[in-house]
């Protein structure tokens, strides 16, 4: 699936200089001789005015003083790319998230606060030539008429660019693309199309590979490893001894089968609170804490998603307000603790910052949690240190066992790679999805979008785990039948184990 920057506008002081000089000088620097009339000042010009570009992530930004206007561009292809629609970033939200460089000759913006640490871009003379020459109609244009094969043509160049983990499934990207081109016909429909562009991505096994048809509601992706959804409908399927065809009906009582299961493998957490203790949850139900056995701290997060952790509607930074003020209270009522245990085998992932906030209270010193880089052709780009100071009033330093599932996915498994850089920290359960880039988010004419793994998660020890996942120091399976039915908690028990045996 970004940092909020400062000290944006430099004033460039030429022009405020020779205006100055003019207006106190003898002979003035006005054309009349009216005394009375006041120098002629140009109109300052705002340093993040002009045309920006990054090449790794196929973006280029057009800014004015009062407007920008957003791009996506392929070697061969350029369509403007209404983000501030999506995302609802208006022109001051967007350069209150940029920093420009000392030299003015590039910028970071971290895209109101959506990408960090921050889409490096460089400045340009003038947009890419295909921009300004053959910028590509879209839906809604009086020109667009509906194309199968160039917009399929887009897709692939797009991927064929930008993708950087064909090699994790051994995906040749021009086989696939030759195989989708003789699906697609003269009369092929969009909702064809979408199919076939399906298809030709499903094979990546990539979570953060996603399609959504705008126009239709109609969404794909897929992965590597089961969430628990997926190892509960095989479950359901056994108990109840479903034979092929798996029609609907035969899946009408799996919801409240699934329910009952996500309870049973939360009751068996439960069962480990120690005897008086009352067990705290946050508004939305996310963030869930209590005293265990032994003396030790229990903490379960369910997302990283920042309206999850806090408010729908409100901001990113709005929302970490609410979850430091959570965490404030987590760890008053699990003061004097032994040891704690941070659980996101439920958690699908969510956003960077939400884990590093949690991380930022669990360190008394700045942490390099990992470096970033993206891929550049055939190269990356230079690595990007994300660096993580310790915040709030008070803080947990004591040991840390960190369960993971192989449901823990993206910013989820984030925190268990950030957490291996702490130290008297362990990681147990089963390895994580392994889906750690951001999602590059980019859209097809006929008002498809998608989404593209291009980012390279890099340990401090030059480690890379996508594709499978964050390794453990202790494996013990989660979500089992067996599990559910006896009440038990194998990584639970093992990582109360662990912390008591310190």
């Amino acid at each position: 699936m970004f940092k909020k920057q400062s000290n944006i506008f430099k004033k460039k002081t030429l022009s405020i200089l020779v205006a100055s000089l003019c207006a106190f000088s003898l002979a003035g620097c006005n054309s009349s001789n009216d005394p009375k009339q006041p120098p002629e000042i140009e109109p300052e010009v705002k340093v993040t005015t002009g045309v920006w570009s990054s090449p790794a992530y196929g973006v280029a930004v057009e800014a004015t003083d009062d407007e920008y206007i957003m791009y996506q561009f392929t070697n061969d292809t350029c369509q403007t790319w209404a983000f501030g629609d999506f995302f609802d970033v208006d022109y001051s939200s967007f350069i209150e998230s940029v920093e420009v460089s000392n030299d003015q000759n590039s910028m970071t913006t971290t895209l109101a606060e959506l990408k960090f640490p921050g889409i490096v871009m460089d400045k340009q003379v003038s947009l890419p030539d295909n921009c300004t020459t053959a910028l590509i109609s879209q839906l809604g244009d009086d020109d667009y008429t509906f194309d199968a094969e160039a917009e399929l043509n887009i897709f692939w160049q797009t991927f064929k660019e930008h993708y950087a983990f064909f090699h994790l499934e051994d995906v040749n990207w021009d086989d696939t693309y030759q195989f989708a081109l003789n699906a697609v016909q003269s009369d092929t429909t969009e909702e064809e199309l979408f199919e076939i562009l399906a298809a030709m991505v499903a094979p990546l096994k990539d979570f953060h590979v996603e399609l959504i048809n705008t126009n239709t509601g109609d969404d794909f992706s897929a992965s590597r490893k089961p969430v628990l959804e997926n190892i509960a409908i095989m479950d359901f399927i056994n108990v109840n001894a479903i034979e092929p065809p798996f029609l609907d009906e035969k899946f009408a009582d799996f919801p409240q089968y699934y329910e009952e299961a996500i309870g049973k493998a939360e009751a068996a957490i439960l069962n480990h609170v120690s005897d008086g203790e009352e067990v705290h949850f946050n508004e939305n139900g996310t963030i869930i804490w209590s005293k265990i056995d032994s003396n030790l701290g229990y903490i379960l997060f369910k997302s990283m998603d920042h309206e999850a952790v806090g408010t729908e509607g409100l901001s990113i930074e709005e929302n970490l307000n609410i979850l430091t003020a959570t965490m404030d209270n987590v760890l008053s009522d699990l003061d004097g603790v032994d040891g704690l245990v941070i659980d996101v085998r439920f958690n699908e992932g969510g956003t960077d910052r939400v884990n590093q906030n949690i991380i930022s209270r669990l360190i008394d010193s700045d942490l390099v949690a990992f470096s970033k880089q993206t891929r550049l052709g055939d190269g990356r780009t230079e690595l990007q240190e994300v660096v993580i100071e310790p915040q709030g009033t008070s803080n947990y330093l004591g040991p840390i066992a960190v369960l993971t599932s192989t449901t823990s996915a993206s910013s989820a498994e984030v925190l268990a790679l950030i957490i291996r850089e702490r130290g008297d920290s362990a990681v147990i359960g089963e390895r994580s999805a392994g889906g750690f880039s951001d999602q590059l988010i980019k859209t097809l004419p006929f008002g498809m979008l998608y989404t593209i793994s291009n980012e390279f998660y890099v340990s401090n020890s030059g480690e890379e785990f996508e594709g499978v996942g964050v390794p453990v120091d202790i494996e013990q399976p989660f979500f089992t039948l067996e599990q559910r039915e006896t009440g038990t908690d194998l990584g639970l028990a093992s990582a109360i184990t662990w912390l008591t045996n310190l």
